[in-house]
């Protein structure tokens, strides 16, 4: 049920297993927080056999196309809960 509601408000589809080798691929929200402090949100179609590394910087692509040829900026990404805040994932 809760996949189905997804579909239709991301791109992608509901989470799902591809193929036997346990590979699985979803649609996550990010959001990246600017300098000026205002927030821009991306929705990525990501696998659970992507690395943190990968991850990152497939969204320097998505956030910031122009800065990546210019600067090898460094980046982090947490994971933020309304409940706890934020937490770097390593």
């Amino acid at each position: 049920m809760e996949n189905e509601k997804r579909s239709d408000h991301l791109p992608g589809g509901p989470v799902g297993s591809d193929d036997d080798r346990n590979e699985f691929n979803g649609v996550v929200r990010f959001f990246f927080q600017g300098d000026d402090g205002k927030y821009q949100a991306k929705c990525l179609r990501i696998s659970n056999t992507a690395t943190a590394c990968q991850l990152v910087n497939i969204l320097v692509e998505k956030f910031h196309p122009d800065l990546k040829m210019l600067t090898a900026g460094r980046y982090a990404l947490y994971e933020y809960q309304s409940s706890s805040g934020g937490e770097l994932i390593t």
